[in-house]
């Protein structure tokens, strides 16, 4: 994998806000730079950063504006870490349940809309007019933002990783046009043993939905054919855009859903995309995964991951993860997870979510591949490497590749009660404890590498084996 990091879009401004968290080492060093340490002990090699249009034009007191993230991407990029930009082509939070068009454009495309209605004749549907202008303009806007603002990093030296076009996209984009459905998983989170050995992770159950009702596929939904045509518009402007800008052509597009959890509904939307080639454009299908909100354990996750690795031939991420480290009363299943809600717990989660994107390939070359129930449909994986390099198969004939390329934490700097004030649940996703401390879990990100904790960190790293403040380095204290 080379893409192990987190999303610090946060870290800057924590860092700003007096009094900042107390940043320390597990042996209660203070850190000089938590970037740093974190990208030492858990063998970084880049961080996610989002990115929103305008978010003084939204509610909230959210720093991620074009200056603040440059300034952050520079700080990345000096630690020798890539930079993966997260578009969110809001002013605010996008995700299944968000996804607002920012002010400023909707201002522009409802002039668009109106001046098209105006035009158009008796015999014209007004109110498809008024749509195709407003799909027409934020398109058009979509291309030209992501082109102006890639431009704006590769400008200031970032050395982008790459850049994700949308966030968390299941159920579409720039809505109220990009709005494709609201689809919950049927998976019991009861069933969910949470990364046992064997089955009932709710893998079975989020299968079992199938196809059975066509309400459960965009096509089904109230925004039908017309929101998954504005879509794949909005997605392929945002490709377009990148390529058109100044970052080097090989720089990763990636595609992000939520639901890694759930096959059926990362189906459900990218199949009808693929067939708009929407899909063709990106390198990586990323995916979110936070077992609190996607009961299906890693099976189920495997399954997803694997599955649309070989369906699409594309490599997969984890573009968000999380775990508490503290707080099991506020998990009603946390009793039937694999990993207990406790600093230890935490460390074993990350070692077994980088174990399971450790193990998406694709098919073996020169073997024939099976099928696999994909939403009820069989699917037949086409062995397709992509024409990269290929690795010596373990005894089974052929060859394979891996698939799996990276994993983001989300927030591991949200220490709750300083400078920024009450964090998402009382910053208990964070890689640091509320005293500042790192937590085990900080160093087991180094498993992805095959280091053991400490080793990574960037490019020029040194003294990787132990902490950043001298002390021999194990997982116990990160």
């Amino acid at each position: 994998m080379n893409l192990i990091g987190a999303d610090v879009s946060l870290l800057r401004a924590a860092l700003a806000a007096p009094p900042p968290p107390p940043y320390a080492c597990g042996h209660g060093v203070r850190s000089a730079c938590a970037l740093r340490h974190l990208a030492t002990v858990g063998g970084w090699t880049a961080v996610r950063l989002r990115l929103f249009v305008d978010p003084s034009a939204a509610t909230g007191e959210l720093p991620n504006d074009l200056p603040y993230t440059l300034a952050a991407a520079g700080e990345a990029t000096a630690a020798g870490l890539g930079v993966v930009l997260a578009l969110h082509y809001s002013d605010t939070w996008a995700d299944p349940g968000q996804q607002a068009v920012p002010a400023a454009w909707a201002a522009e495309a409802e002039a668009a809309a109106e001046a098209a209605a105006a035009e158009a004749g008796e015999e014209d549907d007004a109110d498809g007019c008024r749509r195709a202008a407003t799909v027409t303009t934020l398109t058009a806007r979509v291309r030209a933002y992501t082109t102006q603002v890639v431009d704006a990093f590769v400008e200031a030296g970032v050395r982008l990783a790459g850049v994700q076009v949308g966030n968390e996209v299941r159920n579409g984009l720039l809505w109220p046009t990009g709005r494709l459905f609201d689809m919950a998983c049927a998976a019991d989170p009861h069933a969910s043993d949470g990364g046992g050995d064997g089955g009932g992770d709710g893998g079975d159950a989020c299968t079992g939905i199938a196809a059975a009702d066509a309400s459960l596929t965009p096509e089904g939904a109230p925004g039908g054919h017309a929101a998954l045509d504005a879509v794949a518009a909005y997605l392929l402007a945002g490709a377009d855009g990148v390529r058109a800008s100044a970052a080097p052509p090989d720089t990763p597009l990636i595609l992000h859903l939520d639901r890694g959890d759930c096959l059926p509904i990362v189906a459900g939307t990218l199949r009808p995309l693929a067939d708009r080639g929407a899909v063709a454009p990106f390198d990586i299908l990323g995916f979110s995964y936070h077992p609190k909100h996607h009961p299906g354990g890693p099976t189920a996750l495997t399954h997803t991951l694997s599955t649309v690795a070989r369906r699409y031939g594309k490599d997969v991420a984890l573009m968000e993860v999380c775990f508490p480290y503290t707080g099991a009363e506020w998990e009603p299943s946390a009793g039937e997870w694999a990993w207990s809600v406790s600093p230890e717990g935490q460390a074993a989660f990350v070692r077994d979510v980088l174990a399971v994107v450790r193990s998406v390939e694709c098919e073996r070359k020169g073997v024939e591949a099976g099928a696999e129930e994909e939403g009820g449909e069989a699917v037949h994986a086409d062995g397709d490497c992509g024409g990269e390099v290929s690795v010596d198969d373990d005894g089974g004939g052929g060859s394979r590749r891996g698939r799996g390329v990276g994993v983001f934490w989300w927030q591991p700097e949200a220490v709750d009660g300083y400078g920024l004030g009450p964090q998402w649940e009382g910053g208990r996703y964070s890689l640091f404890r509320g005293d500042g401390a790192a937590l085990p879990a900080a160093a087991a990100f180094a498993d992805a590498r095959g280091e053991g904790p400490g080793g990574g960190g960037g490019e020029g790293c040194e003294g990787c084996r132990v902490c950043p403040c001298g002390a021999p380095l194990d997982v116990a204290a990160a």
